[in-house]
């Protein structure tokens, strides 16, 4: 080996050794930041994420593993709720874009659960910022897109915990988009989508009852604004029947849907 291979193997280990420090660095700053967030300093928080992201957007593409790109797309999706928390909107959506491109080139590789999940949630966070944009064309097509990443995952996995999230998201984003929207037919589907999830749920042992419980009671809101009057009854005497089996171990904001509702059934 002549002098100027040495060169080059020594110039290429150095590459490698600070790489391996810069990407080390990146993932402490970053970590920080989340422990710096849940304490409620956000402002610290914002400086070591953009510390920490700064590090590994100097990393080279070319050279990052899945598994890096992964990281890379969860702190940009983490660094952009916090912009969210801090109502700098603008900057909330560009970090959760980029989390978006991401997460979608890393979908040209593989196709990993964990990658459609997060590319899920962000999504849902993305259309979160359209509606406080009044964007909700472009609102409604990251919502749906969303709800189907959700459903290809609970297809495919056929997992209790994918199938809550795929009903959850049926019912507080979907159906609450739709609602928002006075579109009830649309409101009425996702509803039913999700009850039907959690009635099969409902039939595992320990599986919580409010969410049961809940779909119930906006489903029985949504048929009153359908004119369906004994059909929303019933949802209402379903939502009572199972609070009645499980009293006491109802949460509050549940018991508070229950009360309204028992008040309403009169005026049906």
């Amino acid at each position: 080996m002549n002098i100027n291979d040495e060169k080059i193997q020594v110039q290429n280990l150095l590459s490698k050794d600070f790489g391996e420090f810069r990407e080390s660095l990146a993932e402490d700053y970053c970590n920080y930041a989340h422990y710096l967030e849940e304490e409620g300093r956000c402002e610290e928080a914002k400086e070591y994420y953009e510390k920490g992201i700064h590090l590994y957007e100097r990393l080279s593409e070319n050279t990052r593993s899945n598994e890096l790109k992964m990281k890379v797309a969860d702190n940009y999706y983490r660094y952009g709720n916090l912009f969210y928390v801090l109502e700098e909107n603008t900057c909330a959506f560009d970090c959760l874009k980029k989390t978006e491109r991401l997460l979608c080139d890393l979908l040209n590789s593989e196709k990993l659960v964990n990658v459609r999940r997060q590319l899920s949630r962000t999504m849902l966070s993305m259309t979160i910022l359209l509606i406080g944009e009044n964007d909700i064309s472009k609102a409604e097509e990251y919502m749906i897109k969303a709800f189907e990443l959700h459903k290809d995952i609970a297809d495919e996995t056929n997992s209790p915990e994918d199938k809550e999230e795929l009903a959850l998201c049926a019912m507080n984003d979907v159906a609450n988009f739709y609602r928002m929207k006075e579109d009830y037919d649309n409101t009425k589907k996702y509803l039913m989508i999700s009850l039907g999830i959690f009635k099969d749920l409902d039939k595992l042992d320990g599986m919580d009852k409010d969410n049961l419980i809940l779909v119930y009671v906006n489903l029985g809101r949504v048929l009153q604004k359908l004119n369906s009057a004994d059909d929303a009854r019933e949802c209402y005497k379903s939502a009572i029947e199972i609070a009645d089996v499980i009293e006491g171990e109802i949460d509050e904001d549940t018991q508070e849907y229950l009360d309204d509702i028992r008040n309403e059934m009169n005026n049906i």
